[in-house]
């Protein structure tokens, strides 16, 4: 009990910091670090779980606007297959990203099996909120 009182005390006098977080590459002007902010999500349960077609293979829009983000965040994002089928080798891209959605589009899977597959995307993105 002594020592949970101790680590509060130190962390609201600022003593011990959770993180330390720094951009080291940022497209556009950097903010102020205090700014930075780790958001993550998953396409899984929004309203648009149903992949679009696209030339050559298919596309889903994330929805970041929880974020919060000022301007485009930098984003990771990976491919996740709930039916335990092994995801094919393929190619994609994060296409029109905005401080408030991006587009993970692959090629050579069609809509219609992305769907079927219930495959979602995972992402992380850092960005600045002031």
């Amino acid at each position: 009990m002594k020592s949970t009182s101790l680590i509060l005390v130190l962390v609201s006098l600022g003593v011990v910091h959770a993180h330390d977080f720094v951009v080291a590459s940022y497209h556009g002007n950097k903010g102020h670090e205090p700014c930075l902010r780790q958001c993550v999500g998953t396409t899984e349960g929004q309203s648009a779980t149903v992949w679009s077609s696209t030339t050559g293979g298919s596309s889903i829009k994330a929805d970041m606007s929880p974020c919060e983000f000022q301007s485009p965040p930098l984003i990771i994002a990976s491919l996740k297959s709930f039916d335990k089928v092994k995801i094919e080798e393929f190619q994609y891209s994060i296409i029109g990203v905005t401080n408030k959605e991006f587009t993970f589009q692959m090629e050579g899977i069609d809509s219609a099996f992305a769907t079927l597959l219930k495959y979602q995307i995972n992402w992380f993105a850092v960005g600045y909120i002031c």
